[in-house]
C-alpha cells in the first residue's frame, strides 16, 4: 500500500471517487521543494520541482492499493512520473508518499500561473468531471 498526494483535480472527493471508485482515508498534507502550476488552456495544474522553501498544499490519500495505483498512472497518462515525495501532515509528522511530477519535455504546457484550488471547486469543478471523466 502506498500513499499518494494529490494537489490538483484529485483532491477533491468527487474526481478521486470518479476516478478510483472508492474513497480511502486522507488528510491534509504538504510538500516542500516543489511548485502546483496552472495548465494553459486547461482546468487542472501540474507539479514541478522549485526551490527548497516552495511548499504546495494538498491531500494525502492513505494506504492506496495497487489497483487503485495503475487507474491513477492511466488517469494521469505519459506527461507525469509518478515518484516519491516526503508530506508533512499535522505541521510535523513526515510521511514517505507518490506524487504525479510533470516531466521536463512536457514543461511547454506550463502557465506560470499559480493553479486555484478555490477556483476549481467552485467554477470549474462540475466542467471538469463531464469533460475529463
Amino acid at each position: 500500500m502506498i500513499n499518494v498526494f494529490t494537489y490538483g483535480t484529485l483532491m477533491f472527493k468527487p474526481v478521486w471517487i470518479k476516478v478510483t471508485g472508492i474513497l480511502y482515508k486522507s488528510q491534509n498534507a504538504r510538500i516542500y521543494g516543489f511548485s502546483r502550476k496552472s495548465v494553459t488552456g486547461q482546468q487542472y495544474p501540474v507539479l514541478i520541482p522549485a526551490g527548497k522553501d516552495q511548499t504546495v498544499k494538498g491531500v494525502l490519500y492513505l494506504d492506496v492499493s495497487e489497483p487503485v495505483l495503475k487507474k491513477l498512472d492511466r488517469f494521469e497518462g505519459s506527461a507525469y512520473l509518478r515518484q516519491k515525495v516526503e508530506a508533512e501532515i499535522n505541521n510535523k509528522r513526515k510521511v514517505t508518499a507518490h506524487a504525479y511530477v510533470l516531466k521536463k519535455e512536457y514543461y511547454s504546457v506550463i502557465d506560470e500561473r499559480e493553479w486555484d484550488p478555490v477556483f476549481f471547486e467552485k467554477i470549474n469543478m462540475m466542467t471538469f468531471l463531464g469533460k475529463h471523466l
